[in-house]
């Protein structure tokens, strides 16, 4: 495993995944990461509805 990789924020991880399923059409609930996740449910539901937004500012491939 790279080691810089294993140094990777969990919730991190997770956000990535939830933005990556976010991005296919599926639209996940937060609870669903919180119920999973317990220990990290506060950070969750901090970083991932700012995923969220940021997702929605950015811009669409296709226009530019």
């Amino acid at each position: 495993m790279d080691p810089v990789e294993s140094e990777r924020n969990p919730v991190e991880e997770l956000a990535e995944e939830f933005i990556d399923r976010h991005r296919r059409g599926d639209r996940p609930p937060i609870q669903e990461y919180t119920d999973k996740f317990p220990h990290w449910a506060e950070q969750i539901r901090v970083l991932f509805p700012a995923m969220l937004l940021m997702e929605r500012l950015r811009p669409d491939p296709q226009e530019t």
